[in-house]
């Protein structure tokens, strides 16, 4: 081996293992995610919403953004890990009779309705 070049070792303690495992699933959430909005997109596009090949598509890009992270929430979630959409979920939607979730068409303090 070349003097300066590391080899790489196995985990030493089990702190380097739960690390470890841990960025493994944090690249397959992000992974999955955009995967999944990949073909949301897509049947989208297939039922007539060409949000993509729009000409002016960075009008659609903050709203593809919040899908990404409304599903890494939800798979983050799934995995026992915390996202801030957590939070704006619980905020958001209240339930009504039957277990019926319902979006509170609330403002969100702090933002510009412009925005």
């Amino acid at each position: 081996m070349f003097p300066g070049v590391s080899k790489n070792r196995p985990p030493q303690t089990i702190e380097e293992v739960i690390e470890n495992v841990n960025a493994i699933r944090e690249i397959h959430i992000d992974e999955l995610a955009d995967m999944l909005t990949v073909i949301f997109l897509e049947n989208m596009e297939a039922a007539g919403y060409d949000i993509i090949g729009d000409e002016d598509n960075t009008s659609f890009d903050k709203e593809i953004a919040f899908i990404v992270q409304a599903i890494r929430s939800l798979l983050m979630k799934h995995d026992g890990r915390e996202h801030p959409f957590q939070d704006l979920a619980k905020h958001y939607f209240v339930e009504e009779s039957e277990g019926m979730l319902v979006f509170q068409n609330t403002k969100i303090t702090g933002i510009n309705e412009n925005s």
